[in-house]
């Protein structure tokens, strides 16, 4: 019988590290926190590099610019499509809980009509329940087609209990109705919140998802998909458009800098150049006054000594 084979621990223990270092081996080209062109952070830096370099556009080529500019107006659809993203998953989520059981309330009370209304048979009865069951059935369509970026308006609110001091009694009588109505729903259709909200006033969506509904499914996707209202994102043409009237209005705002600087220089240089004008002028006159006077005084003197000259004897009376 032969030898067992000796087990070479070394070998078997560098085998091991070398299989583990190969499993977790990166690639030669990958860098840590390297950004990624799909990333909210290089997408920024990138739009405000292209957007520095589009205010001093004199140095780079037109078809340079015009790519810039595409490449810009894309980048903002990128970050306002994923800003949007964002902000509708915040509202589906703030919202989600009171739509579904307002929709499942709104379900149950269309049941509820439902079976009822195959087991009656009186005229007057059937119609009412008829028109109840239209209302359940836009309430249902109300929780699950509301716009999901507008904020929720709910359709079975909490009552109020007790009363504040000074309310109108025209208001009191109207409250009194409604309440007077919400008995008779509820011995009807058991203490059911749809059920006691079914006269009650409904908000404007309300009215417009009921208009909707008969237009079809895809009608009412287009309300529940529609943006906010008065905060719909640009789109990339008119980010184009944007940035070519600021540039334009950049351009402008530096000739107009640019000349004014220069009609400051020319006055100044206007001032200056009288003032010099003056200044000679004076001094001239200055000059001239100057001379006049120098001759006057030399008149003067010869005079004087003209005078001097008469006055000698050349010693006549010595």
């Amino acid at each position: 019988m032969g030898e067992k084979r000796q087990y070479n621990d070394d070998a078997g223990a560098a085998s091991a590290n070398k299989r583990y270092k190969g499993a977790h081996r990166q690639h030669p080209d990958f860098k840590k926190n390297t950004p990624r062109p799909e990333s909210n952070n290089w997408a920024k830096k990138r739009v405000r590099t292209i957007e520095r370099r589009l205010r001093n556009p004199d140095g780079l080529p037109g078809h340079v610019q015009v790519e810039m500019r595409r490449e810009l107006a894309s980048l903002n659809d990128q970050l306002n499509g994923k800003h949007e993203k964002k902000q509708r998953a915040q509202m589906i989520s703030k919202y989600h809980m009171i739509r579904f059981f307002e929709r499942k309330k709104a379900e149950r009370l269309q049941k509820q009509l439902t079976r009822r209304l195959r087991e009656t048979s009186d005229t007057d009865e059937r119609a009412e329940i008829e028109t109840d069951l239209a209302i359940a059935e836009i309430d249902s369509l109300y929780a699950r087609y509301y716009p999901f970026m507008e904020a929720y308006i709910s359709l079975y609110p909490p009552s109020k209990k007790g009363s504040k001091e000074g309310d109108d009694e025209e208001a009191d009588k109207k409250e009194a109705d409604q309440e007077d109505e919400t008995d008779d729903k509820v011995e009807k259709y058991g203490k059911s919140t749809a059920a006691a909200a079914l006269r009650a006033p409904r908000p404007a969506m309300w009215e417009l998802i009921k208009k909707t509904s008969q237009e079809g499914a895809k009608a009412l996707e287009k309300v529940r998909d529609r943006p906010a209202s008065g905060s719909q994102a640009p789109t990339g043409e008119d980010i184009g458009e944007i940035a070519a009237a600021k540039e334009k209005k950049d351009k402008k705002d530096k000739k107009d800098k640019k000349d004014k600087k220069d009609k400051k220089d020319k006055t100044e240089k206007r001032d200056k150049t009288e003032k010099k004008d003056k200044k000679d002028t004076k001094d001239k006159k200055d000059k001239s006054e100057k001379a006049n006077a120098e001759e006057v005084t030399e008149k003067a003197v010869d005079v004087a000594v003209a005078d001097e000259d008469d006055d000698d004897d050349d010693g006549f009376f010595e």
